[in-house]
């Protein structure tokens, strides 16, 4: 594979991706001293499209108000209420009102009317938040409150058709710029096909590395298919994409929400990509026809800055509001279901800590009853910062490893007597109690409570409660992310 990436990181922070043997612009980053991105550097012909630290600012709940790009074209600040709708957006001095139902649906946006079916569905997305110049969107769903058809010019002719399976998995596309099938692995594509293709000749096939949206390789139809290679920049978003001779065919760069610029090997801009790549933006796909994003659950229009529907998940998901992008935290966090946020290098949703609660004394000893528990596999994830009762983790050789592993949450080990959750809480700071995320280990049906209301009773209701899982190893395979 053309290009070497080489990254480094310190407390959970990316600060630089530097390439060799082809010519993709190294990243460097900054960051405040609550992990909030601050600025991103870019080298090379996209120099330009990085962002600044003057530039890129946060309110006290960590959601990002400010956003300048290096080369000062573009600029951005927003309002938000307290759950995350905008009460205005400024783009380069021009601001745009809006205002929000009692579900927190859009009304309207620049004095242009938003259509929403009863379900929570944007019908008609007008012109004013339309990504496609001075185009409206008009949008059908099915039952399942999937996207269902696209009218580009909301001229009551459908342009482009979406099709689903029964796992909600987007497997079909129809309409203006191409016909095709998806064929799934999971919740990955991993060959597109056109319809009614023969199932031996695949347009293309895909690679993924570990994370989710993370491709790395296309390769074109036949045995001699040509062979693309993607990278990324630390939020997972493609940069650029190379060929097997390791010369640039494409670049890309995104605003904070997402709206793409294309440009070709020169940093030039193009219209559209020239080589039908539409992974972009966090990793996810992009349809330039209808202007949107899949996000798989939903689609997410970046010049709204929002989803186009509810999550399907509800609150659970989304804590304050049912449409909010990542918490408005969009330079830290991803959202590669459509259905919760994930903080960027493998963190539960949202967490600064995970309170992983020992209620049978379990990880008292390396070699104890069950051996090398749960609590140490979480170890081998984050960073144990504080463990009661001898803890294996702060104990040869685990401690040395947590600590140098480093990702970036505090995985607290606590026994179930008060006292001991009591002690061990103290040493979390404020912000890491209120975004604490709790999993107890080896409980029964009775425990969840039983925690529950203890953690309450010390330190109020955690922000994320996940109840009890067999140990943290459970926990771990199901929720956090690479």
């Amino acid at each position: 594979m053309n290009g070497r990436r080489k990254q480094t990181q310190r407390c959970s922070k990316l600060e630089a991706t530097n390439y060799s043997n082809a010519s993709l612009g190294n990243l460097t980053y900054t960051w405040d001293v609550n992990k909030n991105k601050k600025s991103e550097s870019i080298g090379g012909v996209m120099s330009g499209y990085g962002f600044t630290n003057a530039g890129t600012t946060y309110d006290d709940e960590d959601r990002l108000t400010g956003y300048q790009r290096t080369n000062g074209a573009l600029n951005q600040s927003w309002n938000l209420t307290s759950v995350g709708d905008w009460n205005s957006v400024t783009t380069n001095g021009t601001a745009q009102s809006r205002t929000h139902g009692p579900t927190h649906e859009l009304l309207t946006a620049g004095g242009q009317t938003v259509n929403t079916d009863v379900k929570g569905n944007i019908t008609l997305l007008p012109s004013a938040l339309s990504s496609l110049a001075s185009t409206a969107l008009g949008m059908s769903w099915d039952f399942d409150n999937k996207l269902k058809s696209v009218d580009v010019g909301n001229n009551s002719s459908t342009d482009v058709e979406y099709k689903y399976d029964a796992l909600g998995r987007r497997v079909a596309r129809v309409g203006s710029s191409g016909s095709f099938v998806y064929v799934q692995s999971d919740q990955q594509t991993i060959a597109d096909y056109g319809v009614g293709d023969a199932p031996s000749s695949p347009l293309y096939r895909y690679v993924y590395a570990s994370y989710i949206d993370e491709p790395v390789v296309r390769k074109g139809a036949g045995t001699g298919g040509t062979i693309h290679y993607y990278h990324r920049n630390q939020q997972y978003s493609v940069t650029a994409v190379t060929t097997s001779a390791g010369a640039i065919a494409e670049r890309y760069a995104y605003s904070a929400y997402g709206e793409p610029t294309i440009c070709d090997a020169s940093g030039s801009v193009i219209a559209s990509s020239a080589i039908n790549n539409r992974y972009s933006y966090t990793g996810r796909e992009w349809d330039a026809t209808v202007g949107l994003y899949h996000f798989r659950a939903r689609w997410m229009s970046p010049k709204t800055g929002r989803f186009l529907g509810r999550d399907p998940i509800g609150y659970e998901g989304s804590p304050f509001d049912l449409y909010e992008y990542c918490d408005s935290s969009v330079l830290i966090y991803t959202d590669p279901t459509g259905e919760d946020r994930y903080q960027i290098g493998g963190k539960h949703p949202g967490d600064h800590s995970i309170i992983c609660v020992d209620l049978y004394h379990e990880w008292t000893y390396v070699g104890g009853p069950g051996g090398p528990t749960g609590f140490q596999y979480c170890c081998e994830l984050g960073q144990a910062e504080e463990g009661s009762g001898g803890s294996p983790c702060l104990t040869a050789p685990y401690g040395s490893l947590c600590n140098s592993i480093s990702m970036g949450a505090a995985f607290v080990g606590l026994w179930a007597h008060p006292a001991e959750i009591q002690c061990s809480i103290r040493k979390l700071t404020e912000s890491e109690k209120k975004n604490a995320s709790v999993v107890a280990n080896h409980g029964g049906p009775f425990d969840d409570e039983r925690i529950r209301k203890k953690l309450e009773k010390l330190n109020g209701k955690p922000k994320y409660w996940n109840g009890v899982f067999s140990n943290c190893h459970d926990f771990a395979g199901s929720h956090l992310y690479p």
